[in-house]
């Protein structure tokens, strides 16, 4: 286990929430994958709780849906990419969602989680080279934000932060 992910399975149970930012760049694009679980576990439950409208102790579809898209929100609220200093808006094009259902739930230790995958369009300014890919993110409520960058490095942000990555991007080639 490395040692970010160390630090974020501590903090999460140590009452702040948990987020994983990973970097991916490709050509001239950059991609972003984010993993956002709300903690603590207390706070997971009663999420589920007031998403249960009618109160029947299982989120229907559209509650789930409902629950789903808060995490999202909550989970891209701060995020902020940027590339050579240009803001890069992520077009955020899946998400899936696990621990949502109370009926489903394997106790109400089970955190509420997302996870989202999204792609900045390219925004290369002065093409084939070494680019600086910025990061800027913080976790509602505290915790931590775990930042994975395409060349395995990694970085943790506190209540708020932001990380740099400079690589080599260029259109048609895989990032290094």
């Amino acid at each position: 286990m490395s040692w970010a992910a160390l630090a974020l399975l501590v903090l999460a149970h140590a009452g702040g929430a948990a987020k994983t930012v990973a970097v991916g760049a490709e050509g001239a694009r950059v991609s972003v994958a984010v993993t956002y679980a709300a903690a603590p576990a207390e706070r997971a439950a009663a999420l589920r709780e007031l998403f249960d409208r009618d109160r029947d102790g299982r989120l229907s579809d559209r509650e789930g849906e409902q629950l789903a898209e808060r995490l999202v929100e909550e989970a891209t609220f701060a995020l902020r990419v940027t590339l050579d200093g240009v803001a890069a808006p992520v077009d955020w094009r899946a998400h899936a969602a696990s621990g949502l259902d109370p009926a489903r739930a394997r106790s109400r230790d089970d955190l509420a989680a997302v996870a989202l995958f999204g792609v900045a369009p390219p925004l290369l300014v002065g093409g084939c080279g070494l680019h600086r890919v910025e990061v800027r993110d913080q976790v509602p409520g505290g915790g931590v934000v775990a930042v994975r960058w395409p060349d395995g490095r990694q970085a943790v942000l506190g209540a708020e932060g932001a990380a740099t990555w400079v690589g080599w991007l260029c259109p048609g080639r895989r990032a290094r």
